[in-house]
Order: structure tokens, then C-alpha cells, then sequence
């Protein structure tokens, strides 16, 4: 089921999914969000109703409940037209912003700069050539380390004091950022160059 919605993605298609599954009788909760007992919850970021749907219909196990706050349908025409109902869950975007803090403000001319927060952002959509880490999405634990090898890769830092990360619509306060978060299902993170900082102590 995962890989399926997965290979939606391409141009207005699927841009990040998680399947979270509860085999239990009881619904429980799971990064955040509640998946039915003996069921899924499909959390899934673009992609059309129809497709998913269609997805859902030919690989979702007979019996497995579907959980979230979108309902689809899916109309089988070989079959009387027959309609078959789920549900799937909708995120909403979320800001993402990384802090990376130098030992020195030797390395925070613009270039360097520039440089640094363009490493981050390949990282963060899973495009970096140095790290090849997946992009980075909703439910699931991101850790701040995650942002050290891609700033560490370029030459031009030779003095990276630490990184944390913040996940919040508001302009991040010192507080907010921390070294792991819990990105619920029912966030997709979002980034752009201006929300990650560079700062020299």
C-alpha cells in the first residue's frame, strides 16, 4: 500500500505519505494522530482523491479500516458501479527551521552563507549528493544531527558549534529549538532558505 501511493509522486502528484498501521482491536494513537483498531491511517501529502483511492481499493487488506479526516471514494465500474468509501488523512504544512550556530563568525560571509543554508535545504528535500538522506516528512522523529554532515561536507566550515530545529508558523524563539521533534502525522514540514539560520557565538 505504502509503495503504491509512493509511486504516485511526479509533477501534482504525491509528495510524501506514511502508512501507520494498527493491527490491535483498539485505536490508538500514533505520531500524533489515531489509527482504528485492526486499521490504517493512510497521512498523505498531494496526490489526487481518485488515484489514491483506486490504490487503496486494489491493495488495502479486506477488513483493514481506514482512519483520518478526508473521506474518498472509489467507484468500481466492472462491478455495478459499485462505491467504496475511505478515509484518508489530509496534513496541513508546517514551517520547518534549522539553526546552525558557527564556533566563530569567520565562516559568515554571504557566499559561505549561502552556501551552508543551500546544503541544509538539498538535505532537508532529500536531494543532498553528500548525504543522500530521504526527504524529510511527516511521522516521523527528525533529529537535529541530521544537519550535520551536509554543512560538514563543505570546505568553507571548519568550526560548526551545533544545530537544533524548530517546527513551528510562528518566527521560532530560542526555545523553540530543540534537538529532536516528533513530526506529527498530521504535519507536513515545509522549508525554504529563510528558515534556516546561521549564526557565528
Amino acid at each position: 500500500l505504502y509503495g503504491s501511493l509512493h509511486n504516485l509522486s511526479g509533477f501534482n502528484g504525491v509528495l510524501d505519505v506514511q502508512v501507520l498501521e494498527n493491527v490491535g482491536p483498539d485505536p490508538v494513537l500514533k505520531y500524533g494522530v489515531e489509527v482504528p483498531g485492526h486499521g490504517v491511517t493512510i497521512c498523505i501529502f498531494g496526490g489526487s482523491d481518485d488515484e489514491i483511492a483506486k490504490i487503496i481499493y486494489e491493495k488495502k487488506d479486506a477488513g483493514c479500516d481506514t482512519g483520518g479526516n478526508t473521506e474518498i471514494v472509489y467507484v468500481n465500474a466492472d462491478y455495478h458501479n459499485a462505491i467504496y468509501r475511505y478515509k484518508i488523512l489530509r496534513p496541513e504544512p508546517v514551517n520547518f527551521w534549522v539553526k546552525i550556530r558557527l564556533g566563530s563568525s569567520e565562516s559568515l560571509n554571504p557566499a559561505a552563507m549561502l552556501a551552508i543554508k543551500e546544503a541544509v535545504y538539498d538535505d532537508f528535500l532529500g536531494e543532498n549528493e553528500h548525504t543522500r538522506q530521504p526527504r524529510l516528512g511527516l511521522a516521523q522523529t527528525v533529529y537535529a544531527s541530521r544537519f550535520y554532515h551536509p554543512v560538514n561536507a563543505l570546505d568553507i566550515v571548519r568550526d560548526l558549534a551545533g544545530v537544533s530545529i524548530a517546527l513551528t508558523d510562528e518566527t521560532p524563539n530560542d526555545a523553540d529549538y530543540v534537538e529532536v521533534i516528533d513530526i506529527r502525522g498530521d504535519q507536513e514540514p515545509v522549508m525554504s532558505l529563510e528558515n534556516i539560520l546561521v549564526i557565528g557565538d
